[in-house]
């Protein structure tokens, strides 16, 4: 299989509507290592960045899922980008199937 890098298909020269809602879903099962739990969670603060998400009013939220799902970080935060990534940061692994 053939992986296409996203940033090399994606068209940023257009911002997102400030209405726009962006939800990103991150995978934090057991069967995610450590690392690549990381990983997600830096590939969303950056997609979150190249957006331009607070900038233009658009707001982001993150949901977590192994076992069950849980919103992590709220819409509300991303409106300003500190503070999403400090809520990026204190987004911790479930584990569970």
């Amino acid at each position: 299989m053939k992986v296409i890098n996203f940033f090399l298909c994606a068209d940023f020269s257009t911002p997102l509507h400030k209405y726009a809602a962006i939800v990103f879903l991150i995978d934090s099962s057991e069967n995610v290592e450590t690392d690549d739990f990381k990983r997600q969670k830096e590939f969303v603060v950056s997609l979150t960045k190249v957006f331009k998400i607070p900038e233009n009013g658009a707001r982001a939220s993150v949901i977590t899922y192994g076992g069950s799902a849980r919103p992590t970080v709220q819409l509300k935060d991303s409106a300003d980008f500190e503070r999403f990534v400090v809520s990026m940061i204190k987004t911790s692994q479930m584990r569970g199937r």
